[in-house]
């Protein structure tokens, strides 16, 4: 963004994330607990991964200055995306004891990968392609992610199927029946904790 732009233009694009994101993410949390949780992440990925190419095509033959901004917002609302839509996963397919022992090897994992991510794109773009093409790994990365949620859903229904245990409701759920993610952190102190410390990390 600042190879083509003012640094006084990023105000601006802050601004636009947070409005833009906040809209989108207030809808997509009032309409995705009423789908199908696998049918609706494949389809955000395979959607995600089609946008990716569009915005490789504009910025390898066009590079409008507009297509910086939309790409800039497109990327921070991809990410709230799909981390929420990992943890919605991961909160259906564990039990709570489970996510206690878990989750915390989920995050810290996240952080490994952020940091592979990083490393990865910087060797990447020094030693074998040019800046724009990272768009690529970007789908290639998210078409794997496809391949392990259509996986990681299939074991969960037969290990349900063998457990066959009806009498406890999963987390995804009980997300469900108490209004989606706002009804859960409105009932949890801790979870409106955890929220108030990410909004003043972020600011």
């Amino acid at each position: 963004f600042l190879s083509y732009h003012s640094i006084t233009e990023l105000p601006y694009i802050y601004l636009s994330v947070a409005l833009l994101a906040g809209t989108i993410i207030s809808l997509y949390t009032r309409y995705a607990v009423k789908l199908p949780l696998r049918g609706f992440i494949l389809s955000s990925y395979a959607f995600i991964i089609s946008t990716v190419i569009v915005f490789w095509y504009l910025i390898t033959f066009f590079n409008p200055g507009w297509v910086h901004y939309a790409f800039y917002i497109w990327s921070a609302i991809v990410v709230v995306v799909a981390v929420s839509q990992f943890w919605t996963l991961a909160s259906g397919s564990f039990t709570p004891r489970e996510a206690r022992r878990l989750f915390g090897i989920l995050t810290a994992g996240g952080t490994l990968g952020g940091i592979a991510g990083g490393l990865s794109a910087k060797w990447a773009v020094y030693f074998l392609i040019e800046t724009g093409q990272l768009l690529w790994l970007i789908a290639a990365l998210f078409a794997g992610a496809c391949g392990v949620v259509w996986l990681a859903t299939r074991e969960h229904r037969k290990f349900q199927a063998s457990a066959n245990d009806g009498d406890r409701p999963s987390r995804g759920a009980e997300a469900e029946d108490s209004g989606g993610i706002f009804g859960l952190i409105r009932e949890s102190r801790y979870l409106q904790i955890i929220a108030c410390l990410i909004f003043i990390s972020v600011i």
